[in-house]
């Protein structure tokens, strides 16, 4: 095997290759890979190239912001001057226009002219007559008034300050025309290098106004009005006012415009501006003129005759500072940038050092650890960095803080929002369900007085209630934007507290209060102050007072003066004002209770639109209370001055519904109106009807009545329609159909009464006639 070995020829150079190996691998390591071209950039440049990047896109968005804003501010202002210029101009041409008209009108009213027409109708005109008529005519031309004719009616000109023309006809002048029947503007009209126009007006009786001797004619020149609305100032080079009238399909240029002065029609398509303002509308438009040209128009209507006027000017010349400006953002965008760069190459070169621990922090806080602190080791800028960064989180936990606070706060906001709305919808609807039933008893009342006389002050009580309702709620947000207007003069106090209670004294006799008024009948005290808000406030407090006195109470009216104010009290015995709510009276809103329980109902905006009345005649309103169930007492001091030196509804035909199915149904609601309305309606179609104005009432009367059907209000006195509900049900009423009818009609109230044991529920005003036929469907047997 040796021999074999020895004697092969590629034994001994794989021999020698097995000992040169190590040493090989010992003389010539493995090569080092080359790093990446972006690990080669000192960190100086990444920074300088990332502050870059970030300012150039910066610079980029304030540049194209702040051109987007200067460019809608100088539109704006261009278009703001266009409006302007318009009206001015227009008023003008209006001013113009009437003060000739009215000079005219005044001339026809001369007694020479229209005594001279008379005689000269019956044939008595005598030379003296004609003339002191013909010195008239020549008194009047007057500048502008270059010429002035009389025409008898029937077209003939009989007196003239040209003699040429006395006794031409006149009938086919579209000045005589127009003239006998009111006074009239025509159109101008080039003549001997000015403008000139025709005003004409009827002479009429003095005695008898419908009848017209003659038409007076006078020629006046307009050029000034025809200058003046030319003039270019604050119109550039390529700004124009014109004046025109639509003729058919074409637009008259009344005097010839500026930029265009032998053009004297258009189509109606080539100038909508002028159309627009012909017809009445005043516009704001960008569109090619009759010369094509894009212009910004600013069309106005004179209101006389159709005749419109236009402002306008070459789109390119208004907005040539639109360009200007955006030429500067952008010039000023660069150097921005440029030295942006500059200083951020600068400021690299300092953040050169490791900012693993500000990194590290960093990620902490994008993982929502707010806690995170960075440790400062040192004064120099790291350390500052570290400080400020330290401030930032402390900052974003306020914010954050704040943020919660801010969405807690909106929150309580909307929900008080619901309930405000809810109780809205409840307020209205009370008065609308006794009007809608009231309207539907009226209809079907026929003869029946007593019927269409309840119909009747139902509407009238509850459109009232809704009146008020509504006008209370105008009023606060007229005076909350400084928009209500105050027409003061001397006003008698008594006779105010007079009218204020006998409007409130439907209210008063229903609640059976007895009333004690204390006024001064010796010595009247006056207010400088606007009669129908001084009512107002002594209304709302004296209403205020009804509603939260219970039945047959006490309130008491005092006006007197002390020094130099009228003091107004009104106090009553009701149920007074706890001291956790009286500071919050007057405020907006402001209710004791937002229950179900809406037996006194109203919005809390009362007090609120008193106070605000009261100060803005520059008097004080406070109120006071010794607690609940102690009655409350407001005084209202404002300042005095010197003693100053029905429709009835038409009756309806005779109609009545036929009974169909008779059921004995329970009508359940506080609202009195919505139950007498509603319960004879339901007797009028052949139905046996109980009524109740409360839950514990309610409960006692079906278990009397033992009714087929029960119609309960939600919104109920002592116990709600949720809870008669269900005493019903496991009182025996298991199978009988409830209906809710209420001013609570969202979804959750509908969910919750058909949880209470409802099975139907309809929002007031209730539609008669689909409560009337599922009344006469078979009842609901279900268990």
């Amino acid at each position: 095997m040796s021999d074999s070995i020895a004697n092969h020829p590629a034994a001994e150079p794989s021999l020698a290759a097995l000992d040169d190996a190590p040493a090989a691998t010992v003389l010539e390591p493995h090569p080092i890979p080359p790093r990446p071209w972006h690990r080669r950039i000192p960190l100086v440049f990444k920074l300088t190239l990332l502050v870059g990047v970030t300012l150039a896109f910066l610079v980029a968005v304030m540049v194209v912001a702040n051109g987007i804003f200067w460019q809608n501010v100088l539109r704006k202002t261009v278009d703001n001057h266009l409006i302007s210029v318009a009206s001015s101009r227009r008023d003008m041409v209006k001013a113009q226009v009437v003060q000739l008209r009215q000079r005219s009108e005044l001339n026809t009213d001369r007694g020479e002219l229209r005594g001279f027409l008379y005689e000269l109708a019956n044939g008595e005109a005598s030379r003296e007559n004609r003339e002191g008529s013909q010195q008239t005519l020549d008194r009047m031309l007057v500048k502008p008034v270059i010429g002035v004719s009389l025409a008898d009616s029937s077209g003939r000109v009989v007196l003239s300050t040209s003699p040429a023309m006395v006794g031409r006809d006149v009938t086919s002048y579209a000045s005589f025309k127009a003239g006998l029947s009111d006074t009239y503007f025509g159109m101008p009209q080039r003549d001997k290098g000015r403008y000139v126009a025709m005003i004409s007006a009827p002479v009429r009786a003095r005695t008898a106004p419908h009848r017209v001797y003659g038409v007076l004619l006078v020629m006046n020149d307009i050029s000034e009005l025809a200058k003046a609305l030319r003039d270019p100032t604050g119109l550039g080079e390529t700004g124009d006012a014109i004046l025109g009238l639509r003729e058919g399909p074409q637009i008259r240029f009344l005097f010839p415009p500026r930029n265009s002065p032998k053009v004297s029609a258009v189509p109606v398509d080539a100038a909508p501006a002028l159309k627009a303002a012909a017809e009445g509308r005043e516009v704001l438009m960008k569109v090619p003129d009759y010369r094509g040209v894009p212009v910004v128009a600013a069309g106005q209507p004179i209101g006389y005759g159709g005749w419109g006027l236009v402002v306008k000017m070459d789109a390119k010349e208004a907005y040539l500072p639109i360009l200007r400006v955006v030429q500067l953002e952008v010039l000023a965008g660069i150097v921005i940038m440029a030295m942006g760069l500059v200083a951020a190459y600068v400021l690299a070169r300092r953040f050169t050092r490791p900012l693993r621990e500000l990194t590290q922090a960093a990620s902490r806080i994008t993982e929502g650890d707010y806690e995170t602190a960075v440790p400062i080791k040192s004064t120099d800028e790291f350390g500052t960095l570290s400080a400020n960064f330290n401030e930032m989180t402390t900052a974003i936990r306020t914010r954050r803080a704040e943020r919660d606070q801010a969405e807690e706060a909106l929150r309580n906001a909307d929900r008080r929002k619901d309930e405000f709305l809810a109780m809205l919808g409840h307020e209205l609807r009370n008065p609308l369900s006794a009007i809608a039933n009231a309207v539907r008893l009226w209809s079907v009342a026929g003869d029946d007085h007593g019927a269409t006389e309840l119909a009747r002050s139902v509407i009238e009580r509850q459109t009232g209630n809704l009146s008020r309702l509504v006008d209370d709620l105008l009023d606060v947000a007229r005076i909350t934007a400084g928009k209500i207007d105050l027409r003061k003069h001397p006003v008698d106090v008594s006779e105010a507290i007079l009218r204020a209670v006998e409007a409130a004294r439907p209210f008063l006799d229903e609640r059976r209060h007895e009333l004690s008024l204390a006024l001064d009948s010796d010595a009247r005290i006056f207010v400088n102050a606007d009669p129908t808000r001084l009512e107002q406030i002594i209304t709302n407090l004296l209403t205020n007072a009804i509603k939260y006195t219970r039945k047959g109470g006490e309130l008491h009216i005092d006006a007197r003066q002390e020094g130099h104010e009228a003091v107004i009290i009104v106090s009553d015995t009701g149920i007074g004002i706890t001291p956790r709510m009286l500071p919050h009276i007057f405020e907006l809103f402001a209710q004791g209770d937002r229950s179900l329980d809406r037996a006194t109902g109203g919005l809390g905006i009362g007090l609120n639109l008193c106070r605000q009345l009261v100060e803005l005649h520059g008097g004080t309103i406070f109120a006071s209370s010794e607690g609940v169930g102690r009655g409350s007492t407001f005084t209202v001091r404002m300042p005095t001055i010197s003693v100053p030196e029905s429709t009835v509804l038409p009756q309806s035909p005779a109609h009545r519904e036929s009974t169909g199915r008779q059921r004995r149904i329970l009508l359940v609601d506080d609202n009195q109106d919505t139950v007498v309305s509603l319960a004879r309606l339901l007797s009028l179609r052949g139905h046996e009807v109980a009524t109740a104005f409360d839950g514990v009432a309610a409960l006692k009367i079906a278990q009397e009545f033992q009714p087929d059907f029960l119609l309960l209000d939600i919104g109920l006195p002592g116990l709600d329609g949720y809870e008669v509900a269900r005493r019903l049900r496991a009182g025996g009423f298991a199978r009988t159909p409830i209906v809710a009818i209420s001013g609570y009609a969202q979804e959750g109230d509908r969910i919750r009464s058909r949880e209470a044991g409802f099975n139907y529920h309809f929002a007031k005003p209730v539609d008669f006639e689909a409560l009337a036929d599922l009344i006469l469907e078979d009842p609901i047997t279900g268990d």
